[in-house]
């Protein structure tokens, strides 16, 4: 049911039919007009894939008769690095490997929030009714040793803005570590 509400969805973007012209079947439609076809994305796939191997298989075999009828492009988002025995087919799969930032992009990633959290907070400052009693340390004025911190850390954007939040807030990198960490 889901695949034949996909398709119609897909084929709603279809023309109609001119006189005198031959009339252009679905599937022509959908394999001529890529752009047309829905996406479908499926968040956490495999998240747990102990619990639930069957369910997994399934999704698969629907997401794969969705590709190889033209109905939908379907895009898995997993941390799973056996995504691909699930997922394999007759069919090439494209796969995009996300990963960590590198130490020196992660660093200037920090750097940069910061950046933002101090232009936020001077407008805060500035706007009328806002209290100025608000402490800071402007980022350019700190000399932050985030090496260490970030080779201990990792790359993953959500630690990163997290470690930028907190040194806003005054911590230390180090102090960060231990926090982290505990």
């Amino acid at each position: 049911m889901t695949a034949n509400a996909v398709k119609r969805v897909a084929i709603s973007q279809k023309p109609k039919q001119e006189k005198g012209r031959p009339e252009l079947r679905d599937e022509e439609f959908l394999e001529q007009n890529p752009q047309h076809r829905p996406i479908i994305i499926i968040d956490n796939f495999l998240h747990k894939a102990d619990n639930a191997q069957i369910i997994y298989d399934n999704i698969a075999k629907w997401a794969s008769l969705l590709i190889e009828s033209n109905v939908a492009h379907v895009i898995f988002l997993t941390q799973d690095v056996g995504y691909s025995k699930v997922l394999s087919s007759d069919r090439v799969l494209r796969t995009v490997t996300l990963s960590d930032k590198d130490p020196e992009t992660a660093k200037i990633y920090v750097l940069q929030q910061l950046e933002y959290i101090e232009r936020e907070r001077r407008k805060q400052k500035t706007e009328p009714g806002k209290a100025k009693d608000m402490s800071h340390t402007a980022v350019k004025e700190r000399q932050l040793d985030l090496d260490n911190c970030i080779r201990v850390l990792g790359g993953r954007m959500k630690d990163l803005e997290g470690l930028a939040q907190r040194l806003a807030m005054g911590t230390s990198p180090d102090g960060y570590i231990l926090v982290f960490n505990g």
